[in-house]
């Protein structure tokens, strides 16, 4: 036993581990939004391929847990006039033909996007050319009024995973990207659920 302790000792010796960071942008952000009356659409889930159905399912549980059947996701909006797109910041006319064309009250985006992504969660690379930080993403909420035309919350949260300082490990282990948006997306959630109106 004491040969098997020493071994697993030896084995954590060899490797460093990295734990995320998830930080909030936009810090003027006081309020949330009231989630107690209106027609919600979730716009199309703009992230990575590899983690974007993810992202859908666990946006259309919480929004849902909110909104209960008042929360529809804008691929099963049926029979509605829709542009083609709606992208993050959406002009005042994108807004209007939405209201005009759906009759909703508020709109979701959401975003997820890759700013760095040096490492897989295993990196086996000489700790001499590892440096600072290595994965970083960022998660972007946005909710508009479409009746007032106008954003009513907007949110950032990156995360990202860092090699440890003065690290000589030459294997380590992080979150992978996915895991990362996933985690920011949760600190996305958690904030906006936090400042409001349920």
């Amino acid at each position: 036993m004491k040969r098997f302790l020493s071994l697993l000792v030896s084995l954590f010796s060899l490797y460093s581990c990295s734990v995320p960071n998830y930080y909030v942008e936009n810090k003027t952000q006081d309020f949330g939004v009231d989630f107690t009356n209106g027609k919600w659409m979730l716009n199309k889930i703009d992230a990575p391929l590899q983690v974007e159905d993810k992202l859908k399912k666990n946006a259309l549980h919480d929004f849902k847990a909110l909104l209960d059947d008042r929360l529809i996701a804008i691929e099963d909006v049926k029979g509605q006039l829709l542009p083609k797109k709606i992208p993050l910041q959406p002009t005042k006319e994108t807004l209007k033909e939405l209201k005009i064309g759906t009759n909703f009250d508020y709109i979701i985006n959401l975003k997820a996007s890759n700013l760095k992504q040096d490492f897989d969660s295993v990196s086996l690379t000489n700790h001499k050319f590892q440096n600072g930080e290595i994965n970083s993403n960022e998660v972007i909420i946005e909710i508009y009024d479409l009746s007032l035309l106008e954003i009513i919350y907007s949110q950032k949260v990156i995360g990202s995973a860092s090699i440890p300082e003065n690290s000589s490990s030459d294997v380590h282990f992080s979150k992978s990207s996915n895991s990362l948006i996933l985690g920011a997306y949760k600190k996305l959630m958690k904030e906006l659920k936090n400042k409001s109106i349920k």
